[in-house]
């Protein structure tokens, strides 16, 4: 899985890209993190998708998930607060049923 991580004093930073509108929510990771969002990205709702959708999969609280740079684009850098590459990178995996 060639996923962009950087490491963060207090967690991760992943570059994700955000299908908004999609016909199904989902988490592909084979060509990086592409995250399939049914919200429209209209009113922020596309974000908050995304955010409550790596929540679910990585069993980490909102609160600590938060997009850094590309609020309004797809392409996304977020951090991710109580994890590690490793721990993510699994969790990922484990999420999309690998």
């Amino acid at each position: 899985m060639p996923v962009k991580v950087k490491v963060a004093t207090d967690g991760v930073i992943i570059s994700v890209y955000v299908h908004p509108s999609a016909k199904q929510d989902r988490i592909d990771t084979k060509d990086g993190i592409e995250i399939h969002t049914r919200a429209p990205p209209e009113g922020n709702r596309a974000n908050i998708a995304v955010i409550k959708m790596l929540s679910r999969v990585l069993g980490i609280p909102r609160r600590e998930i938060s997009i850094v740079r590309g609020a309004a684009s797809r392409v996304k850098e977020i951090h991710i607060g109580g994890i590690n590459p490793d721990r993510l990178e699994r969790l990922l995996k484990k999420g999309n049923g690998e």
